[in-house]
């Protein structure tokens, strides 16, 4: 479910996803982050995008839900860990 939700919107680039994009293209031409180019997130955020050649679309999407799935996951095994 949570993959076609993020399927569904596969031709949308949205805003948190700019600046990483950008970042990672110009990382990809051989600038140096936080050298070269401002970036105020962790340098993992762009080397991620660059895994799978900074591309938009069904590929983004099925990669956001993979985090938000794994996110999810590690977020309820803390709870678990917290408070039962």
């Amino acid at each position: 479910m949570l993959l076609a939700a993020h399927l569904a919107h596969s031709g949308v680039l949205w805003a948190e996803e700019d600046l990483p994009l950008a970042a990672a293209l110009q990382m990809k031409r051989g600038a140096v982050i936080y050298r070269d180019i401002w970036f105020d997130k962790p340098p993992l955020v762009p080397a991620i995008y660059l895994l799978w050649g900074v591309k938009t679309g069904p590929l983004l999407r099925a990669v956001g839900a993979v985090y938000a799935l794994l996110a999810s996951l590690l977020a309820w095994a803390i709870a678990q860990t917290l408070w039962s």
